[in-house]
């Protein structure tokens, strides 16, 4: 009895100690998860144009990297605007923005061509993001946005309080 004993224990012992694994197929999967790149945009305040103005700077757009950013992301803005209205009033004044580089030596793209794509980058993670335009094989710095209106909206325009919009829509993009 206690020869059976032992060999049933030692049988029993053997058997947790070899657990056969089965394998699904013959692939292994990888899995990993990206984080979602963040930013802080910083766009032109609202603001008060002059009658009769046709030209007016807005400002810069500003991409602040948070969290998530390497040397090959970066951020693209479209700027969209609607012309000026006013309730109850049939005209409209319409206008166009254009983003200029510095000193105003290059306009790099406007409005009135179906949306300017103003596209962002960073030069180093952690950094500001640098605004560039890319016009064919240039790389063109934007420096500031400005409103161009035409003197004769404003001569056609009927009495009102109008108001406008300028849209900024930004999406992470690779550079």
């Amino acid at each position: 009895m206690k020869r059976l004993l032992t060999l049933l224990m030692a049988v029993l012992m053997l058997g947790t100690l070899t657990i056969p694994v089965f394998a699904d197929g013959n692939t292994t999967t990888l899995t990993t998860t990206v984080p979602e790149a963040e930013y802080t945009m910083t766009i032109p305040e609202d603001m008060e144009v002059a009658f009769g103005t046709t030209e007016v700077d807005i400002g810069q757009v500003n991409i602040t990297p948070v969290k998530g950013f390497t040397s090959g992301k970066g951020v693209e803005v479209d700027i969209s605007h609607k012309d000026f209205s006013s309730s109850g009033v049939e005209t409209t004044i319409p206008f166009k923005v254009e983003a200029w580089s510095k000193s105003k030596q290059y306009c790099l793209g406007e409005t009135s061509e179906a949306g300017v794509a103003v596209k962002f980058r960073s030069f180093s993670s952690g950094d500001s993001l640098m605004p560039y335009y890319i016009s064919g094989s240039a790389l063109k710095t934007v420096d500031e946005c400005h409103v161009i209106l035409e003197i004769s909206g404003w001569e056609n325009a009927l009495a009102g309080d109008y108001s406008a919009t300028v849209t900024f829509t930004a999406k992470v993009i690779v550079v």
